[in-house]
């Protein structure tokens, strides 16, 4: 029996056969021998590199950084201004950039501004509709001036992780306190009614307190005070009894600055009332 191996590789690519090696002998258990040839062999080609996924940034926290272009985790966030007036109510605009530490801007990022009501003790955070930055890292926030409101800008590097740059914007629309008086002149033991309007409080307008003064010497001192109901409007009463002689009286009205009160103290024109026997 003769056997006729043959060395065979299995190949993807071209077949390629020794014919010019030395055939190989085959001998069997009777002394037979044949020989064998050529020999087919298999040259394997290279596999092909498999696409690797890009490398995504990634945080100090090992979390992934997909905010804006470039990604970084910690960037700078800057305004324009800290506190914007506005003159009567309407809409005002937040200005300013988002970069990298290195200076670059960031482009595409979102941004999420809130607006709190400040003033009112019952005023709860309200989420306002996300910003993108523009490919320069500017973005533009419009906000409507009504009152005051505490407008807050954050940033994250990606949806679940926690703000790693935040800017605060005061909006405050301007006070007016009018102030008007019930009579010019009147006789003793008759009855002044001080009254007004506060405008530009916003939802701080109801309960707001206004401070009555009188023209004493040379100074003024606080003779009342009233709060104002939800439309702003507040009046104040006083009757004359202690008036001996003829006599002119001044009166203002003020809303005083205080902790709570975003606002710096607004006072209203004086008033003359004459006052006679």
């Amino acid at each position: 029996m003769l056997f006729r191996p043959r060395l065979v590789i299995e190949s993807t690519e071209n077949t390629q056969f020794l014919n010019n090696q030395p055939p190989v002998a085959v001998e069997d258990v009777a002394g037979n021998t044949s020989s064998s040839g050529p020999i087919p062999f298999t040259v394997l080609a290279a596999s092909p590199a498999l696409p690797q996924p890009p490398l995504l940034p990634m945080g100090s926290g090992g979390q992934l950084l997909t905010n804006g272009a470039p990604a970084v985790e910690r960037p700078i966030m800057s305004i324009a201004q800290t506190r914007i007036e506005s003159k009567k109510s309407g809409t005002v605009t937040i200005n300013g950039v988002l970069v990298a530490p290195g200076g670059a801007p960031i482009g595409g990022a979102g941004l999420q501004p809130t607006s709190t009501d400040i003033g009112d003790v019952d005023a709860v955070e309200t989420a306002l509709p996300v910003t993108a930055t523009a490919a320069d890292g500017s973005f533009a926030i419009p906000v409507r001036a009504a009152g005051a409101k505490r407008i807050r800008i954050s940033f994250r590097p990606n949806p679940s992780a926690a703000e790693t740059a935040v800017v605060s914007v005061l909006v405050r629309q301007q006070l007016r306190l009018s102030v008007k008086r019930s009579r010019s002149k009147l006789k003793r033991r008759g009855r002044l009614t001080i009254s007004g309007r506060l405008t530009g409080a916003g939802a701080a307008t109801n309960d707001a307190p206004v401070e009555i003064n009188a023209r004493v010497g040379r100074r003024w001192r606080a003779v009342g005070v009233v709060e104002t109901n939800s439309r702003g409007v507040y009046k104040w009463r006083y009757r004359f009894v202690s008036v001996r002689r003829s006599k002119t009286f001044k009166f203002r009205a003020l809303v005083r600055r205080s902790a709570a009160w975003p606002w710096p103290t607004e006072v209203g024109r004086t008033i003359k009332v004459r006052v006679t026997r």
